[in-house]
C-alpha cells in the first residue's frame, strides 16, 4: 500500500484522519479502564472466596461442639416419663435444638471451664452446654420428676464432662459450696472459668437476680470466684427492664440496679412459640456480667430501698418519691435538702434520671442518715402502728442532736390538740406553721450545700492550690478578698445558632434574679473525675452534671465531646459585699437541639435568643445581668458567636482573658 503524503492533504482530510485517531485513542483507553477493574473485581472475589474459605476452616478447628452419644430426644423422654409442666412452678420446656445451642453460644466460650445451670428441667439446654465440654456441669432443679432424664444424661455423657445433679431450690441453694475446687480470680483481672446459665421461671425471676445482685455487691456466692458472667432468660418485658436507658418507657428499679453492678446486654429474643406450653409472652435473653468497678458503693439494702421508694411513684416528678424516704414531719424539709445535695431536678420523673443521678440520690440519702439518727430505720411501707412510736423516738434523737430548735409538726400539734378547745386548733395550727416556716427559713437547702460542696481553689495561672467550701469561696472577706478558684459558663446554642439565657430564681444566694448565659457553676472535687485537667475535661463533666440539674437536659443529649472548651476568663466582683465572685471561669460552647426541664429553684425564666435580634433584645431586659456575662458580653460575645460554625478558630487554652469588675 503506498504511503500517503499528509501534507498533500486538504486540510478537511487531515482534521477527519486526527478526529479518528483521538476517538480510537479514547476507545482504546476506555477499553484498557475496563479491562482493569474486571481484574480488580476478579481479584476481590477471588480474596473474599479464599477468605471465607479460609475462616470456615478456621472456624471449624476452634469449634468446641462434640456430637453427643446417642440419646432420645427431649420429646421422647417427656413422653417417656410422662412430664407435664406445672404452672405454679412457671415451667415452659424449650424443645428447638437451634435455639438452645443459640443461648448457649451467648454465654461465650465455655469449654474447659464451669458451668452451673439453673433449672435445666428436661435437659433441652444441658444437652447444648455439654456438646461445648464445660469441665464441670452443676445443675440445680427444684422438680424431682425431672431426675430420671438428668440421670440418663449424665451417665451417658460422662466421658465429656463432670456433670453433678443438685435437686433443690435456688433461691435457697449455696452456690459458693456447690462449686468448690474452683480456682479464685482477682475482681480486677478477667472473668473466671466460671459461668452461670439458666432458663429462669418467670415466677422468681426478679427475685432471683436481686439476689444475686446482692451478691454481687458483697462478692460473696458464686461471686466470691471473680466476676461470674450470667447468661439467663427472663420475660421478654423484663428484658427489656434490665437493659433500659434513661428515659425508657421500660425504666424501673431493676434497670438501675442491674447497671450499678453489671454490664448488660440484651442478646436475642426467644418466640413463644419455641416453647412447650406455648406461654402468652416471647422470651429475652440476656447477659449480665459484673463491672470491675461499680457505679456506686454503699450497702445493697441502702440502695435497693432508695430505688424502690423513688420507683414507687413512678410517673410522678420524683420529688414525691424521694418524700417517702422521710418521716411526713420532716418530708418537705429533708426532700429539698436531698435534691440540692444530689443536684437533682425535682420535676423530673424517676424513669428520666440517669444512673449517675441515682448514685448521687444514694450518696446523699445515706448523708442525711448519718446527720440524723434513726433515719435509715424509717420505711414506707412501716405498718401505721409502729409510726407513731418510730416519729417520737426519731424526734427526741433529732432535738438532742439538732443545733437548732426543731418543733415536729404532727407531734406538736396532736400533742397540744388534747390541750385545747376546737376552737383553738386554727391558732395551733398557724402557730405551728409559724415555727416549720422559720426552721425552714434557717435550714436553706441551697446555703447547707454551700458548706458541703468543694470548689477547686486555683492561683492566676489556673494551678490547682487546694479546696474550699462553695460559701467560702464566695464570700467577701474583711480586706476585699475573695478566694480565686475555678468556674465555668456554658453558652447552650441550638442548630439554628440561637443562644438560650436565662434568669437565675430568686431561691439563689448569690446573684439571684440576674440574668445570665445557659448555665455557670463549678467544677468540685465532691465528684469523681471532676478533677480531670486535660482538654478541660473534668469541667466538661461538671458542665454535663449541672445542664442536667438546672435544666433537666438528659446527659445522653450532651455527650462530652459536644462540650467545647473555648478559653478561660479570670474575673472579679465585689457582689452584694457579703458574697461575691473571683474565678477562672471556663468557657464552653454547645451548639445542639435538646429538650429542656428548668429546674425552678435553680431557673426562673429561659429564652432563645436569635444573633440578628439580640441587640435590640438585651436592652428590653429590665433586671441586672451577672457580671462574669457582662464582662464576656462586652469583651468577646458577638465575636465568638459569629464564629459558630468554626469554634476551632478561636479557641485559646494557653492564654487566659483577664477582665475587670464592672463596677
Amino acid at each position: 500500500m503506498p504511503k500517503v503524503d499528509l501534507n498533500k492533504l486538504s486540510a478537511r482530510d487531515r482534521e477527519f484522519i486526527e478526529r479518528v485517531s483521538r476517538d480510537n485513542q479514547i476507545r482504546v483507553a476506555r477499553l484498557q479502564r475496563v479491562r482493569r477493574n474486571n481484574l480488580i473485581t476478579l481479584g476481590v472475589l477471588c480474596s473474599a472466596v479464599v477468605g471465607i474459605y479460609g475462616y470456615t476452616i478456621y472456624a471449624v478447628k476452634q469449634e468446641t461442639v462434640v456430637r453427643l452419644p446417642p440419646l432420645p430426644t427431649v420429646r421422647d423422654l417427656v413422653k417417656l416419663y410422662r412430664l407435664t409442666a406445672i404452672k405454679q412452678l412457671s415451667q415452659n420446656f424449650l424443645m428447638d435444638e437451634r435455639i438452645t445451642d443459640r443461648l448457649v453460644r451467648a454465654a461465650g466460650n465455655i469449654r474447659g471451664h464451669h458451668v452451673c445451670e439453673v433449672g435445666p428441667g428436661p435437659g433441652s439446654i444441658t444437652r447444648s452446654i455439654l456438646k461445648k465440654q464445660p469441665q464441670h456441669l452443676l445443675v440445680v432443679e427444684k422438680d424431682p420428676r425431672f431426675l430420671p432424664s438428668l440421670e440418663l444424661l449424665k451417665e451417658t455423657c460422662k466421658d465429656i464432662s463432670n456433670m453433678h445433679i443438685e435437686i433443690g431450690d435456688i433461691m435457697n441453694f449455696n452456690l459458693e459450696k456447690g462449686l468448690e475446687g474452683i480456682v479464685k480470680r482477682d475482681w480486677d483481672y478477667a472473668t473466671p472459668p466460671l459461668h452461670l446459665i439458666g432458663n429462669l421461671p418467670f415466677h422468681v425471676s426478679t427475685h432471683l437476680i436481686i439476689r444475686w445482685l446482692q451478691a454481687i455487691s458483697e462478692k460473696s456466692s458464686a461471686w466470691s470466684y471473680g466476676r461470674t458472667p450470667m447468661t439467663l432468660t427472663f420475660q421478654k418485658e423484663v428484658g427489656e427492664r434490665i437493659v433500659a436507658p434513661m428515659g425508657h418507657k421500660q425504666r424501673c428499679r431493676l434497670s438501675v440496679m442491674c447497671q450499678f453492678w453489671c454490664n448488660v446486654e440484651y442478646k436475642f429474643t426467644i418466640p413463644g412459640t419455641a416453647f412447650v406450653p406455648k406461654p402468652d409472652v416471647d422470651v429475652a435473653v440476656v447477659t449480665l456480667t459484673p463491672l470491675r468497678v461499680p457505679l456506686i458503693d454503699m450497702p445493697f439494702h441502702m440502695v435497693e430501698k432508695v430505688l424502690r421508694t423513688v420507683f414507687h411513684m413512678r410517673q410522678k416528678y420524683c420529688r414525691k418519691g424521694i418524700g417517702r424516704l422521710f418521716p411526713k414531719c420532716v418530708n418537705d424539709e429533708l426532700t429539698q435538702k436531698l435534691l440540692v445535695l444530689a443536684e437533682i431536678n425535682p420535676t423530673a420523673k424517676s424513669f428520666e434520671l440517669s444512673n449517675e443521678d441515682f448514685v448521687r440520690i444514694c450518696y446523699a440519702y445515706k448523708m442525711l442518715c448519718d446527720e440524723n439518727p434513726g433515719l435509715a430505720e424509717f420505711d414506707h411501707r412501716m405498718p401505721k402502728v409502729l409510726r407513731p412510736d418510730y416519729e417520737e423516738n426519731f424526734y427526741s434523737t433529732w432535738q438532742a442532736s439538732a443545733t437548732y430548735t426543731l418543733v415536729p409538726f404532727p407531734v406538736m400539734f396532736t400533742s397540744m390538740i388534747k390541750l385545747v378547745g376546737k376552737a383553738s386548733r386554727l391558732y395551733v395550727a398557724r402557730a405551728v406553721a409559724s415555727v416549720s416556716a422559720t426552721i425552714n427559713k434557717q435550714l436553706d437547702p441551697q446555703d447547707e450545700a454551700m458548706g458541703k460542696e468543694q470548689c477547686f481553689l486555683v492561683d492566676d495561672n489556673d494551678i490547682v492550690t487546694g479546696q474550699a467550701s462553695k460559701r467560702d469561696c464566695h464570700l467577701v472577706q474583711e480586706d476585699g478578698n475573695i478566694p480565686l478558684h475555678r468556674a465555668f459558663s456554658v453558652f447552650l446554642f441550638n442548630q439554628k445558632g440561637d443562644l438560650l439565657l436565662q434568669k437565675r430564681s430568686s431561691e439563689k444566694i448569690t446573684y439571684p434574679d440576674h440574668y445570665t448565659n445557659s448555665c455557670c457553676s463549678h467544677p468540685l472535687t465532691n465528684f469523681p473525675g471532676e478533677e480531670e485537667e486535660a482538654n478541660a475535661l473534668g469541667v466538661r463533666k461538671a458542665a454535663q452534671r449541672r445542664l442536667n440539674y438546672e435544666l433537666g437536659i438528659s446527659l445522653d443529649s450532651i455527650p462530652i465531646d459536644s462540650i467545647n472548651y473555648i478559653t478561660r476568663v479570670h474575673y472579679k466582683d465585689q457582689g452584694n459585699g457579703k458574697y461575691g465572685e473571683h474565678e477562672i471561669d471556663y468557657v464552653l460552647f454547645i451548639q445542639r437541639d435538646v429538650k429542656l426541664n428548668p429546674n425552678p429553684s435553680e431557673v426562673s425564666e429561659i429564652s432563645f435568643v436569635p444573633r440578628t435580634e439580640f441587640d435590640d433584645f438585651i436592652p428590653t431586659l429590665t433586671g441586672q445581668w451577672t457580671p462574669w456575662f457582662s464582662l464576656i458580653l462586652k469583651h468577646r460575645l458577638k465575636f465568638w458567636w459569629d464564629h459558630l460554625d468554626r469554634l476551632d478558630e478561636i479557641k485559646d487554652h494557653k492564654k487566659i482573658l483577664r477582665f475587670g469588675s464592672e463596677k
